[in-house]
């Protein structure tokens, strides 16, 4: 097992940390939602960000690092203001813009992250271009949705 230096897992962490975020964020969206396609869609998303929690844990916790399941100061704020944002919402068309621009956020932090850590552990590097393509794939689902339910 090759240990990764401390500024490589507070790197790390930083980024799972986003992942909680995400993942916190996508949960208020399905409380708010009132389609069952959507609300079956953000439980999805939700499902999809539990699973890169979980591979990003057990590769920090490999590397020999203690892996973070809280967030930052900044992110809990983020979460707040975004619940209190949805919480004036009206309809499930601003939900989906809402949740397309949090997708985008994750899309251009994970291109961020990607092209200044290119020298980190390979493995979580794998990880963050799965969760990059997963917001792609994310951004896809919601734009079709919104599409068809326009």
């Amino acid at each position: 097992m090759n240990k990764a230096s401390t500024k490589d897992i507070k790197r790390m962490n930083k980024f799972l940390s986003g992942i909680h975020m995400g993942n916190n964020v996508f949960r208020i969206y399905f409380e708010k939602a009132e389609n069952e396609e959507l609300k079956k869609l953000f439980s999805e998303i939700s499902e999809i960000f539990k699973t890169h929690e979980e591979k990003m844990t057990s590769i920090i916790e490999h590397v020999g690092g203690n892996p973070t399941d809280e967030l930052t100061v900044f992110e809990s704020m983020s979460v707040a203001m975004e619940s209190s944002k949805v919480k004036l919402l009206s309809n499930d068309f601003r939900i989906c813009i809402a949740s397309l621009k949090a997708v985008h956020m994750g899309i251009i932090g994970s291109i961020r992250f990607l092209h200044d850590n290119k020298e980190m552990n390979k493995n979580f590097i794998s990880r963050v271009q799965s969760v990059l393509d997963d917001y792609r794939s994310t951004d896809d689902k919601i734009q079709s949705f919104l599409r068809k339910n326009a």
